[in-house]
């Protein structure tokens, strides 16, 4: 449920960054590898599989809901004017993001007058953006959203040999 590409979607850029840019505080993605300018703020994209249950969403988690993230997929501009980084997760660092954003649509422009990209502005009503969720949602196994039925995936503690083990914490979805 991916095509595993790297595409320039001017996703609000929060967070400390890679140390990219005159200060530091940006991303530039695929760019990182390639050199490439067009690469610029190129994230892969995510698989769809169990997505109700994995967000904040972005490369950078700059989306708490996946109703944000199809709307912004729907017309960067637009989302991105209407962005509240306080909606981010608490803590991240916001301090950049409106310059560094803008580079970002900037190349997301660029990418588009160029025909390199296969984003379009569209308009959904809130009907087909509320059909489109659920059919991202569909994408979820029923497991991921249950903690007795995911824990016999999850290995425990006591089965940690080494000390090396990552904890994984379930979280009830919000929605």
């Amino acid at each position: 449920m991916t095509d595993e590409q790297f595409h320039v979607i001017a996703m609000p850029q929060i967070g400390r960054g890679k140390g990219d840019g005159e200060d530091g505080s940006n991303d530039f993605g695929r760019f990182r590898e390639t050199n490439i300018e067009a690469d610029k703020f190129a994230f892969r994209t995510p698989h769809l599989t169990n997505i109700e249950v994995t967000a904040p969403y972005g490369h950078d988690g700059a989306f708490a809901t996946l109703e944000a993230v199809v709307e912004h997929h729907l017309n960067p501009e637009v989302s991105i004017a209407n962005y509240d980084p306080s909606d981010a997760q608490p803590g991240i660092q916001t301090t950049h993001w409106v310059t560094n954003t803008s580079q970002a649509l900037d190349v997301l422009k660029m990418n588009m007058d160029a025909g390199r990209s296969r984003l379009t502005t569209i308009d959904f009503s809130t009907e087909q953006i509320t059909q489109l969720v659920a059919f991202l949602k569909a994408q979820t196994d029923p497991c991921a959203k249950d903690k007795d039925c995911l824990l016999k995936w999850v290995p425990a503690p006591t089965m940690d040999a080494d000390n090396t083990l990552l904890i994984a914490e379930f979280q009830e979805s919000p929605l």
